[in-house]
């Protein structure tokens, strides 16, 4: 079945670097799509078992947003904030329904405002993340004696709440200098293969809500059945004064997402 993750707004509800002196947050997202499903796992072969994992590999920047505010709301680049695959429900000797329930797609999403560490560094601590946290989702599966699913099914999320630690990232560097990127927070989210069935094109929305002492950003998105569709956005109507003339609504750094623009 092909599944689509897409985060499609960011939302700053309160900003980090927000008084009359400063010029705004910049804001950045570390993104891990995650797929423990029937395409890598089989229940009668544990110690194979792997898990797929989708990331962009780009960190500051990657909202192509600067100077953000209280109450400024953009669209998500889908080099960001969109990921496409195919599932299948858990390879193995179980009943249809239950196979795909145990099927598992999940979310990772930490939430960063730019400050002085270099992107070098914070581009190193995006690969790091994605390599422990393959190995430990894989670990945490090949360990499994029996299929015991439930137990699986939690110890697959614990190892997705422990990668999105603050502490896993300070171990990879990218605190380590002067005036460093700011932790804002960190959210996930899993959904079975049923679930993302039953919902079909419609999907299942995402909202994540990530808050650090008064600042406050939020992601909403839908998580659903099928392939992305194949859109045209119309160009900005007042193309002649956006930041990057020429750019489809969805990209406009003036316009908001239908298509008007900020006075």
């Amino acid at each position: 079945m092909p599944v689509t993750i897409e985060l499609t707004e960011f939302i700053c509800i309160n900003a980090d670097e927000d008084s009359f002196y400063s010029n705004g947050d910049e804001p950045y997202l570390f993104v891990a799509a995650i797929y423990a499903d029937g395409t890598t796992i089989d229940l009668r072969k544990f110690s194979d078992a792997t898990v797929r994992i989708q990331s962009p590999s780009k960190t500051h920047g990657n909202l192509r947003r600067k100077g953000v505010k209280a109450g400024h709301r953009f669209p998500i680049p889908s080099s960001t904030g969109r990921f496409t695959n195919s599932i299948l429900p858990i390879a193995g000797k179980l009943p249809g329904n239950l196979a795909k329930e145990k099927s598992i797609v999940g979310l990772i999403v930490i939430a960063m405002e730019e400050d002085a560490t270099p992107t070098k560094a914070a581009n190193a601590a995006q690969r790091a993340l994605v390599k422990v946290l393959k190995n430990d989702l894989e670990q945490t599966i090949r360990n499994f004696d029996e299929p015991d699913i439930e137990t699986l099914k939690r110890n697959i999320r614990t190892a997705m709440q422990n990668a999105i630690k603050q502490g896993t990232l300070r171990r990879f560097g990218i605190f380590g200098f002067l005036d460093p990127d700011d932790y804002i927070n960190a959210d996930f989210a899993t959904w079975s293969y049923q679930e993302i069935q039953d919902a079909g094109t419609r999907g299942i929305p995402i909202n994540m809500t990530f808050k650090k002492s008064g600042v406050e950003y939020r992601v909403t998105g839908r998580v659903r059945r099928g392939s992305p569709a194949v859109e045209t956005s119309p160009p900005c109507p007042r193309g002649q004064i956006c930041a990057e003339p020429g750019l489809g609504r969805d990209e406009c750094r003036i316009c908001i997402p239908d298509g008007t623009h900020r006075p």
